[in-house]
Order: C-alpha cells, then structure tokens, then sequence
C-alpha cells in the first residue's frame, strides 16, 4: 500500500526503496543505506538529495558524519500544503507575465505562420465560428477585407454572407467573376460590399480574403470544398498589397 503511493507521488522504484529503508533503519548514514540496499553509494547520496527536495527526508548535520532521518507525517502533509500554495503563486506570476507579453510590440519582420485547413462538412460552421476574429483583426489594419470571391461561394455559401453581413461592419473590396447573386448582394449591402469585376482575361479558380493578418482561401468550384486558413503578418501584407494593386487598375 505504502509503495502504490509513494509510485503515485512520482518517486522511483530505487527512491521507494532507499525511502522505505531509512524508515527501517532511523537515523542513518547514506554509506549504511547502500550497504542495506545494495545500491550504489554515490547513487544513494543523488536519490537523498531528490527525497530531500520532495520534503520527505531531513538531514542532521551536526556532527562531521551526514545522518539522514524520515520527515514526520506532519511535515510530510506540510510539503503539499506549500506545493499548493507555491502553484498558486506560480499561476499568479503567468497571468501577470501574459498581460505584459501581450504589451510587447510583435515582430512584422517574421512570424511563425499557423495554418489551418478544414474540410467540406466542417467550412460553413468554421466561417461562422471565425468571422468574428477575421473582423476583429482587420479592424486594427485599415478596416477592410481585400481579395478576390469566386461567384461559386456566394452560390454555396449565401446563408452565410447574408447572415454575417447583417452582424459585422467591415468593409468587403473585393474582386469577383460575373454573378447576378453578387449583384443583388451588392445592392442590399451597398454600403460594406464593394465589387469590381475583373477584366484582361486575369482567372481566379477559388476564394483569396485577406482580413488584417489572416489569409482564408476557400475552393467552391469543385466538390469537396475545402478551405485553408493562414494566420501570418508577412504574407497577409503581401497579398493584401497584390489586390490593392489589381483593385485599383481595375477601377481605371
């Protein structure tokens, strides 16, 4: 029973078993606990110091020879006390650190890019359950979602549009292919929809957003739909400027 518990609380099999010999022993000499344990000295003198770390062990030095004694089960019930107490500092001292790690200004030079990709049955909750931090974080850049939208998702996809248009203000400037639904959204939205169609010939075969630092591209013109999320400042800038240039030669 004493070992099963002593296994639960993390200690070894060779820590139980010095443990286990020093409460049959007493106060003892980690030389008479080799001898009694058959393990090597200098290995002994390594797990006491890991027992006394755990807070299950004390030593007495008084005298010129090291002596080693059990804990009492007052101090023993003690340690777990101060361990949780010590947690609790500990989770403090992290909430604290992440408030100030969120005040340092981020690299726009490099990131770790995070990408995600979702499969046909789970792209319409994903784009209800993002579209919020999609908005959110193109609020902090200039407040619009730049790219390019394949008629095929308005197509697939329009419960969303008209549910999220109705709920977020952000401004779409978007390049499309001819769409008569398009159209009509443009018309009831006019105010947050602005679309350009493109002209030179220039195809795009599937859905290119850039919201702030988030690039979702979304392939609707073919079965299964699938949709690839990158969250990355370098490239989202990037393709952001792309479409501003396209945008903008359009209009001429």
């Amino acid at each position: 029973m004493i070992q099963e518990l002593l296994q639960k609380l993390g200690l070894s099999e060779k820590e139980i078993e010095v443990y286990l010999a020093l409460f049959e022993h007493g106060k003892t000499t980690p030389a008479r606990l080799a001898k009694a344990t058959n393990i090597n000295r200098s290995t002994v003198y390594v797990i006491l110091e890991k027992l006394k770390e755990k807070g299950l062990i004390i030593e007495d030095i008084s005298a010129k020879t090291l002596y080693v004694a059990p804990s009492s089960p007052e101090e023993v019930e003690g340690m777990f006390y101060r361990q949780q107490e010590e947690i609790k500092e500990k989770k403090k001292i992290a909430a604290k650190l992440a408030e100030e790690l969120e005040r340092l200004p981020q690299s726009k030079t490099y990131s770790v890019p995070k990408i995600r990709f979702v499969q046909q049955d789970d792209v319409e909750e994903f784009l209800f359950k993002n579209i919020g931090k999609w908005d959110e974080d193109a609020k902090a850049t200039d407040h619009t979602c730049w790219g390019f939208q394949d008629r095929s998702f308005a197509e697939a996809y329009q419960k969303w549009i008209l549910w999220s248009s109705e709920r977020y203000s952000i401004k779409l400037n978007l390049l499309s292919n001819e769409s008569s639904l398009e159209n009509k959204l443009k018309e009831k939205f006019f105010q947050q929809r602005d679309f350009r169609l493109l002209k030179n010939n220039i195809d795009f075969s599937a859905s290119t957003w850039i919201f702030g630092d988030y690039l979702i591209m979304i392939m609707t013109r073919q079965k299964p739909h699938y949709l690839v999320e990158i969250h990355d400042a370098v490239l989202a800038h990037n393709m952001r400027e792309i479409f501003k240039k396209i945008w903008n030669d359009e209009k001429k």
